[in-house]
């Protein structure tokens, strides 16, 4: 059997509508029903507490785990008048008097 040019595109042309007809999607979600979306990404902060001698951002970091100890300069140091004892804690220093 010979098919002629013609024929041919006739019978392609037929084919192609059949595929795109049965190809159109049908909206599974009614009007009404919210879209799903994607999660968008969210920025969380972590709060975290520091020792002497460590990182911190802000004074909080540092007041959580030693008393008496402030953020200088990005890192947990002792608040004036007060010295560090290892990295757990910062001890009052005793004024001597003089007579």
């Amino acid at each position: 059997m010979i098919i002629s040019c013609k024929d041919f595109n006739m019978w392609f042309i037929l084919l192609l509508i059949i595929a795109t007809a049965t190809a159109i999607p049908v909206d599974p979600i009614p009007d009404n029903t919210p879209i799903p979306m994607p999660p968008t990404p969210t920025t969380k902060r972590i709060h975290y507490d520091s020792v002497l001698g460590y990182r911190c951002e802000s004074n909080s970091n540092c007041n959580g785990f030693v008393n008496n100890a402030r953020c200088l300069n990005g890192t947990c140091a002792c608040q004036p008048g007060h010295i560090a004892k290892g990295i757990w804690s910062c001890v009052q220093v005793k004024k001597k008097y003089h007579h």
